[in-house]
């Protein structure tokens, strides 16, 4: 079986959905659905897409869930701070997070799919040029596709 790429080799070759690269300790709320906002340092801006699957860095290193888009959008640290609790942050940890920015990107959620079965690096390179995103990653329509079969999504 070929080794599909998962990058778009195009622009019509673009999926609706991304790969973003989590931090373990954000997985247990969210393939509970307890937790549905994420603040990024870097959010997709080029494209408005529908679905972001979810891979949680080592020493889980797999796609763990799939989850519905409700909004992208850049916020101030302010507007930040505001939302600590729906972050599931303390205000120190927003911003300690933030750093010197001023503004940062906001992804809300309208639900999350945890996956049948966790893809794993191992098994996605079995079908794909799969290499996880530091921060995110767009995927092509064939990836995506392998990647829903492989999660159960």
């Amino acid at each position: 079986m070929p080794i599909i790429p998962m990058r778009p080799i195009n622009q019509s070759d673009q999926a609706s959905s991304f790969v973003l690269a989590i931090d373990v300790m954000w997985i247990e709320q969210l393939l509970a659905g307890t937790l549905l906002h994420l603040i990024r340092k870097r959010i997709p801006r080029q494209s408005s897409p529908k679905f972001v699957y979810l891979h949680a860095n080592s020493p889980v290193s797999a796609i763990v869930a799939k989850a519905t888009i409700q909004r992208i959008e850049e916020i101030t640290v302010s507007e930040a701070l505001a939302l600590a609790n729906e972050l599931k942050m303390s205000c120190g940890s927003v911003k300690e997070y933030v750093g010197s920015l001023d503004r940062m990107g906001l992804l809300v959620f309208s639900c999350v799919s945890p996956a049948e079965k966790f893809g794993s690096i191992d098994i996605l390179r079995q079908h794909l040029d799969y290499h996880p995103p530091q921060s995110f990653s767009f995927v092509s329509d064939s990836a995506s596709t392998i990647i829903d079969r492989i999660c159960g999504f």
